[in-house]
């Protein structure tokens, strides 16, 4: 059973991956054949089974994916005016330019015609960037502008558009202004109006600093915590404890077990025969699923629970069971109803930290054999205290396949954090709630409980903030891996948490060091990494030994930039904390709007600027003044023209030229035609290998002269999908199209890279070359 259980989840996981959905119809016809097969030689060939569950998943998986893809907005209705009509569901989140939300369609049609559509998604979300606002549960008729879902395609990137597909968004887009109206009030009751009315009260009621934690502690929203915060939490590796995590379903799981439980002996009272432990199962089940409704019922909160129900279903059938089978149960469930779960780190950390669990401790009486007897609380402390040894080694290469980096604190701040949220703060959160909600505030108890909650959350906080203070910055280290270093240090892990007795530790540990230390690839001559970062510009160079970043992409939300989501997460997973020099080209959000994020995170040596007036805070050179330099064999130098103190930001963008080996690589930031011109009049601009087209490819630039100088073998548009202001436009295309350029489009292509050595040179266009299948 194990075996055939796994088959199914890697065929599921399998599929996600994919560049294309295979067609369902050859898929099972080889599952008929292979059942046929398996029939005939059930006993002769029992593997067979294996691969039959194998392909059964493959096929479930691409239905899946077929289903999901079928919910997107059709082509032609993109950028079309559409009346729709729907109910807001989840929680509306709200910045200082727009506020976000999700409408559930009941119909939606054209502006000028009264027929529905047919073929139209569930489910979309909406931005209002004008004076209306929605709440949970309303029902609206709105007029929108909507577009497929489409994210950025980055090495090392978050991966939006897998977001929206796995939530069951089919388009994004916004409202317009006029033709809005509400059809129906929220309803007296519902789960999401409850969630919502919840979210309110919090905000409008808690005084405390950490309100943002609270909130999602209650109702899972994470919307409102800060970015200070959630950098203290991942420092210390508690950031798991934010969100409605497993431990808080645990907790409810377990006091429902405890009431259920009493219910159960007051019923023997009556009915002698009746198995108590019924009852406790049963209000088991209820309170964690109440908890789940509360937190939204997400993706991870669903994961949990239905990892906790296969235990409580196991217990209630009185089965003997294997627990490693009831894990795969879970894992199978969580994949079908959530068939991309494998793009959610949670996925992965949470079944290898239960797996870890269930390695170490299953089947294990006591812990110590001199803490066994009647210590039962040192026992248990014993166990607490393993179980955060057997998490920091056991997630070492997860956490550092999958985010780069490690906190050695975090079991010295979990040993506080994690009794002390889970038994304390979020019970008295919920409390607070009950008391607030179901009882009017009986004898102020709600303010009471909640002024409990946040001195629990202030406590953590303060220990946190503490432990970061005397760690210094020193016990967060960057930690990457290759596949050579992950193969060795699997069997060290496996040796180092193998009961005592059993396997040499010392060898263990030798073996784990040793993966942590083997070094990454070799960095070619010269690489270059143009970023998908919509509409604007950043563009890493990296040579055997230094690194530059040129410009920093735009700003996107008050709590989301290009810097802090984009490129700092590549800069990490390449092991590189720090950068040799920083250009910003101008000062112009598209270009600017995350250096602030790149400044947080990494450490830059030199900050060269076009306009360095108008940066406060970190000392800079102008970029126009700075002289030319060499990196290993590669040579930079910015090009120069009279600045006019009048002229408009484009017009002090840095210009700079990279060189190596006879091949040039300009990047020009958002100069245009005045700035061409001079440059043309000085003879600054000879032929070119790479161009990045200035001002994203605007009518603005690249006049005629221009292009026929410079005549780029590859010109690259770094500019937004379908973006409002027609980049790149048709004629510049043109001209680099006579030109003889190779044209290649972040919109279009993902994140650029190009690649030299002495004899190659490569380019990959990553929305290619890592294609999947909802890709359009």
């Amino acid at each position: 059973m194990t075996l055939r259980l796994l088959c199914f989840s890697i065929g599921i996981i399998l599929v996600g991956y994919l560049p294309t959905l295979p067609s369902t119809l050859y898929l099972l016809l080889a599952c008929f054949s292979l059942g046929t097969i398996f029939f005939i030689f059930n006993k002769k060939l029992p593997a067979l089974f294996a691969l039959f569950a194998l392909v059964v998943g493959i096929i479930y998986g691409t239905a899946s994916g077929h289903h999901l893809v079928a919910q997107h907005l059709p082509n032609e209705l993109t950028g079309q005016d559409l009346i729709v009509e729907g109910m807001v569901v989840d929680l509306p989140q709200e910045n200082n330019r727009r506020q976000l939300f999700t409408l559930n369609i009941h119909q939606a049609r054209l502006v000028n015609e009264m027929m529905p559509l047919k073929y139209f998604p569930n489910k979309i979300n909406l931005s209002s960037y004008g004076e209306l606002r929605v709440k949970t549960g309303e029902t609206w008729q709105l007029r929108v502008k909507l577009k497929p879902p489409r994210g950025f395609v980055n090495p090392g990137g978050f991966d939006y558009q897998t977001f929206l597909l796995r939530h069951g968004i089919g388009a994004t887009g916004y409202i317009r202004t006029d033709e809005n109206r509400m059809l129906q009030n929220q309803p007296s009751f519902s789960i999401d109006v409850l969630r919502y009315r919840l979210q309110q009260w919090l905000i409008q009621t808690s005084q405390s600093s950490q309100k943002g934690i609270l909130v999602a502690l209650l109702v899972g929203d994470t919307s409102l915590v800060d970015k200070s915060q959630w950098s203290e939490m991942i420092k210390t590796g508690t950031n798991h404890l934010i969100a409605i995590s497993g431990l808080h379903l645990g907790f409810f799981a377990i006091v429902g077990f405890f009431i259920g439980n009493c219910i159960g002996r007051c019923i023997q009272i009556f009915w002698h025969k009746y198995p108590s432990m019924v009852s406790g199962y049963i209000c088991s089940m209820s309170f964690t699923i109440f908890y789940s409704l509360i937190a939204g019922f997400n993706i991870p909160t669903i994961r949990t629970l239905i990892m906790l129900a296969v235990v409580q279903l196991a217990f209630l059938w009185r089965r003997n069971f294997r627990v490693r089978d009831t894990l795969l149960i879970a894992l199978v469930l969580v994949l079908i109803y959530d068939p991309l779960a494998a793009y959610d780190m949670g996925f992965w950390l949470s079944f290898s930290a239960v797996a870890m669990l269930i390695f170490c401790f299953s089947g294990r009486y006591s812990v110590m054999r001199e803490l066994t007897g009647n210590k039962f609380y040192v026992k248990h402390a014993a166990v607490f205290l393993k179980s955060q040894w057997v998490m920091f080694i056991g997630l070492l290469i997860p956490l550092a396949i999958l985010v780069h980096t490690t906190s050695l604190i975090a079991p010295l701040a979990n040993l506080m954090a994690i009794p002390v949220i889970t038994f304390f703060v979020v019970p008295c959160l919920i409390l607070s709630a009950l008391t607030s909600f179901a009882l009017d505030s009986f004898l102020g108890l709600d303010k009471f409980f909640l002024q409990c909650a946040e001195l629990g959350i202030s406590l953590v906080h303060q220990w946190l903030d503490y432990l970061l203070a005397m760690a210094d910055g020193k016990f967060n280290p960057l930690v990457n891996v290759n596949s050579i270093a992950i193969f060795l240090a699997i069997p060290a892990i496996f040796l180092l948490l193998l009961p005592r007795g059993l396997g040499s530790k010392w060898i263990g540990c030798a073996a784990l060091l040793l993966s942590l230390v083997i070094p990454l690839k070799q960095l070619p001559d010269l690489q270059m990494l143009v970023f998908d970062v919509g509409q604007g510009t950043a563009v890493l160079v990296r040579t055997p030994h230094h690194q530059l970043l040129y410009d920093t992409g735009p700003l996107y939300t008050e709590n989301f930039d290009a810097g802090s989501g984009i490129i700092v997460p590549y800069l990490r997973s390449q092991g590189l904390e720090s950068l040799d020099t920083l250009v910003v080209s101008h000062h112009d959000q598209d270009h600017s709007g995350g250096l602030a994020g790149v400044l947080g995170a990494t450490e830059v040596h030199e900050l060269l600027l076009g306009e360095p007036d108008k940066l406060t805070g970190s000392p800079a050179t102008n970029c126009h003044e700075k002289l030319p330099w060499q990196w290993d064999s590669v040579r930079f130098s910015f090009i120069t023209w009279p600045l006019m103190p009048t002229a408009k930001a484009n017009n002090h963008s840095c210009v700079l030229l990279i060189e190596y080996e006879g091949q040039k690589i300009l990047l020009t930031g958002d100069i245009e035609k005045e700035v061409e011109q001079l440059l043309l009049s000085q003879q600054s601009l000879s032929a070119t290998d790479i161009l990045l087209a200035p001002h994203h490819g605007s009518h603005t630039s690249s006049t005629i002269g221009f292009v026929e100088q410079v005549k780029p073998r590859y010109v690259i548009y770094s500019a937004g999908f379908n973006n409002q202001h027609g980049h790149p436009h048709k004629d510049v295309r043109a001209r680099y199209e006579n030109a003889g350029s190779i044209p290649l489009n972040t919109a279009s292509g993902g994140a650029l890279e190009f690649v030299w050595s002495v004899d190659t040179f490569g380019v990959q266009q990553y929305r290619l070359s890592h294609r999947r299948y909802w890709f359009e």
